[in-house]
């Protein structure tokens, strides 16, 4: 899980888009930058706060390996998380642990976020 608390400062009710960003420094292929692996719309109320918290699946760290294959390789993931991909004010990392294994067509592709009031 990863989460944050998002918080309206301002003196009118709004949305802010809370996206969740990944990055795979070190994989047997080049890797994007960062791809987007989540994101959840958040409606605010003025002074408002509001805890996000995504529930990821190592599956979605997947890719085409060398082999051709899908595959989720341990190591280190680079996590990102703001209001817009040049935005992204809380970063950290976490290690999948484990051997190599390859994912199918059942992977888990989606998502899931949760807001509760904080």
């Amino acid at each position: 899980m990863i989460s944050c608390t998002v918080r309206n400062t301002g003196a009118r009710a709004g949305d802010e888009v809370v996206q969740l960003y990944l990055s795979d420094p070190v994989a047997q292929i080049v890797r994007p930058a960062r791809w987007l692996a989540g994101f959840v719309r958040v409606p605010l109320a003025p002074g408002e706060a509001r805890r996000v918290t995504f529930r990821l699946h190592a599956d979605r760290t997947a890719f085409t390996g060398r082999d051709l294959a899908r595959v989720v390789e341990p190591g280190e993931i680079g996590v990102a998380v703001g209001g817009a991909s040049d935005q992204l004010p809380l970063r950290g990392s976490f290690t999948l642990c484990g051997p190599e294994r390859a994912v199918g067509p059942d992977r888990v592709l989606g998502t899931p976020a949760e807001v509760v009031p904080h």
